[in-house]
């Protein structure tokens, strides 16, 4: 760059040059004159003045100092125009400079020609029209100051040019003859003042080089080369090579070891560049991060080494460079160790750009998984969107659960082949839903008053109506009566067996019955599970088919259910299974001691297949090792008990008013000579007492056992 005597006293003495002089306003066309003058002081003084102008004035003085620079003037007077054009070079207003300028490089004064050239590079892209001219004078140098200038142009021009996210094409042809400059080693002795001119067109080369940018990449080689020479009067040069080669950018991965070895370089500034550079090429990024970790503990070296950290980092983010996150977080960690203040400042972007990185690993996973599974997607969105189908018809329609799994059963299919059928209930979750516990209460709910109208009317259950207060045996307590808190316990277990074991007349099916009226009753806290109510079904003959007993055992319920519920068909035989696995369905078998030892115990076994898993069993004899059963026996009527059950059992036939205290007591004491009375026989002996017993109204009446006393008295 030039730089001319005028303006280095412009640069040092603006102050004094400003005492005693009032603020000019404007730069007039004699005013402007001055910077031309022949006397120093004049021209000095008006170049002042065009500084204490301000920008705006100073753009509006423009049209001036172009005039100024017609070849008509004198080559001093054009020069000091062009050096003060160079404060407002990418003006609106500087543009008309550029043809003056231009010519002035045609001149044969190096003077005029390295002043235009100045000025040039200071107006940017404004002299992109130059750009031709240029580089001409760049192949055809007349001396190496101007060769320096023009350098330094081309490289000022095309930096703002690349600033602006453009692109000039003309640009390239610079590079081979910037090459050639920059190629060319003095042979002379380093300390004439011609090898300092010369150091300086390397240098500006090398610098122009690197603004131009990847379109350099042919000089990669040649800016490797400015390197080889350590000498501390090449610092500058290797500085300029240092940092053309990172503009160039991954172009010139191939000189990484180059800039390697700088890192090492005796001159801060080189160590710098070299950071700096090496985060811009990244050949290796895993590599150079680690590089570039060590070079954080040269203090001259630490912020470019931070900062190439963190363009690293972006970069491994726009690349997707997921190897390099366990790297970054060591370089993060030694970010922030750093006593550097501004280092531990670049520490939290650095940070900041790991966990995106992160989180682009775990999208771009997602994506690859998308892609890759894209069809399991789909089908698992489709199976959300029925899932959610289904689980509002389970909580606003559950039976229509039932309806629909029924007709889907029919569209089951066996895969050719394959030898397997397809469950499409199962595949449309519809199966997983419909035999849930709230469809199953809602199904029983719905027919469990037409249940207990039509248990209430077998024949077993009308005999055993009664339920009288005796004296039972619960596993190893003895209770003076059974009551529903006292089994309730029991039926909260996922399995309630019951065995109800005693001698002939001695209540074994009143209770069985009695705890079916239990799990019918209107009071939910007289249900055997309080939870839900239970619906029971009354076997007391059952004819297995010889082959399959469980079959025998479904088909058999499923008649007393569609019995019971008054239904036109039997209900499924998955809804019946369902009904006993959840304990839906009590089921009470009566007298099993009277089957056929065969057929008991595939009536056993069909129990524990099924599963019937709440089941009230009657017997005299006792099978408790064969199940594992909650035991009932019933006890002998005796004591207190022999009162209470005739007491309760007058006051049920409503004849204790037929019998005054004495009479009462004499029936108590009469059934109390027979030692272990059953119910069956107490309950002989007090009607043939009402029979025999004269009522109060001087009226004698018979009652059998199968009479009302309600119509009778």
């Amino acid at each position: 760059m030039r730089v001319s005597v005028v303006w280095c006293l412009f640069l040092v003495f603006p102050p004094v040059m400003a005492i005693g002089q009032d603020q000019p306003t404007e730069l007039s066309q004699t005013n402007a004159r001055d910077i031309c003058s022949s006397n120093q002081a004049v021209r000095l003084r008006a170049f002042v003045n065009f500084r204490r102008l301000g920008e705006p004035k100073q753009r509006e003085a423009a049209e001036i100092l172009i005039n100024l620079l017609n070849p008509s003037n004198e080559a001093d007077c054009r020069v000091a125009a062009a050096e003060s054009l160079e404060r407002i070079g990418t003006s609106e207003e500087a543009k008309g400079a550029v043809d003056p300028l231009v010519l002035m490089l045609n001149d044969q004064n190096p003077d005029l020609q390295a002043a235009g050239a100045d000025a040039l590079g200071y107006m940017g892209k404004n002299a992109s029209d130059a750009l031709p001219k240029l580089i001409a004078l760049l192949k055809n140098p007349k001396s190496e100051l101007v060769t320096s200038t023009v350098e330094y142009a081309i490289g000022s021009i095309a930096f703002d040019i690349r600033s602006k996210g453009e692109k000039l094409p003309i640009l390239r042809t610079a590079v081979d003859p910037l090459l050639n400059r920059l190629s060319e080693v003095w042979p002379s002795d380093r300390s004439s003042a011609q090898f300092i001119i010369h150091l300086y067109v390397r240098q500006n080369a090398a610098r122009a080089l690197g603004l131009i940018g990847p379109d350099s990449a042919i000089a990669v080689d040649g800016l490797r080369d400015a390197l080889s020479d350590n000498s501390p009067i090449y610092w500058e040069l290797r500085m300029r090579s240092v940092e053309a080669l990172g503009e160039i950018g991954p172009a010139a991965k191939g000189a990484a070891p180059n800039l390697i070895r700088a890192l090492h370089d005796a001159e801060p500034k080189v160590r710098r560049a070299a950071a700096d550079s090496l985060g811009k090429i990244s050949p290796n990024p895993n590599a150079t991060i680690q590089t570039l970790i060590e070079a954080l503990n040269d203090p001259g070296a630490a912020t470019s080494a931070a900062a190439s950290l963190n363009r690293l980092a972006d970069q491994a983010i726009q690349t997707k460079n997921f190897d390099a996150i366990e790297d970054l977080t060591k370089a993060t960690e030694a970010l922030s160790k750093s006593d550097n203040a501004e280092v531990r400042r670049l520490a939290a972007s650095e940070a900041s750009a790991v966990n995106s990185l992160e989180s682009l690993r775990s999208h771009e996973k997602l994506l690859e998984y998308y892609v890759k599974y894209h069809w399991l997607l789909l089908v698992i969105l489709a199976y959300l969107v029925l899932l959610l189908v289904v689980l509002f018809v389970f909580k606003f329609f559950p039976l229509s659960l039932l309806i629909i799994n029924d007709f889907l059963a029919q569209l089951d299919f066996k895969v050719p082949l394959a030898g397997f059928t397809v469950p499409v209930r199962q595949v449309l979750l519809v199966r997983v839903f419909c035999y849930r516990p709230r469809v199953l209460d809602v199904w029983i709910q719905k027919r469990l008053n037409t249940v207990r109208r039509r248990f209430a009317e077998k024949s077993t259950v009308v005999k055993q109506n009664i339920h009288l207060p005796a004296p039972i045996g619960l596993n190893s307590s003895t209770l003076p009566d059974i009551l529903v808190t006292d089994i309730q316990p029991s039926f909260l277990s996922p399995v309630t067996r019951i065995l109800i074991c005693g001698e002939p007349g001695t209540g074994k099916t009143n209770i069985a019955c009695q705890m079916a009226r239990w799990a019918l009753s209107e009071e939910s806290v007289e249900w055997l599970n309080p939870n839900h109510p239970t619906m029971p079904v009354l076997l007391e003959a059952v004819k297995l088919h010889p082959d399959d007993s469980v079959k025998s055992l479904i088909d058999s319920v499923s008649e007393q259910l569609q019995a019971m519920t008054e239904a036109i068909t039997q209900p499924k035989e998955d809804l019946v299974r369902e009904l006993l696995r959840n304990g839906r369905i009590l089921l009470v078998l009566d007298d099993v001691s009277s089957m056929d030892e065969v057929v008991r115990k595939k009536l056993f076994r069909s129990v524990f297949d099924v599963p019937v898993n709440s089941v009230v069993i009657t017997s005299r004899v006792d099978y408790s090792l064969d199940l594992d059963v909650v035991m009932i026996r019933p006890q002998p009527i005796k004591g207190d008990s022999l009162a209470r059950f005739v007491d309760a059992y007058f006051q049920d036939k409503q004849v204790r008013e037929c019998f005054d205290d004495e009479e009462f007591f004499e029936a108590c004491k009469a059934l109390s000579s027979a030692e272990g009375i059953t119910p069956l026989v107490a309950r002989d002996l007090l009607d043939k007492m009402i029979t025999d017993t004269k009522p109060l109204n001087g009226e004698r009446k018979f009652y059998s056992r199968s009479e009302d006393p309600k119509t009778n008295l």
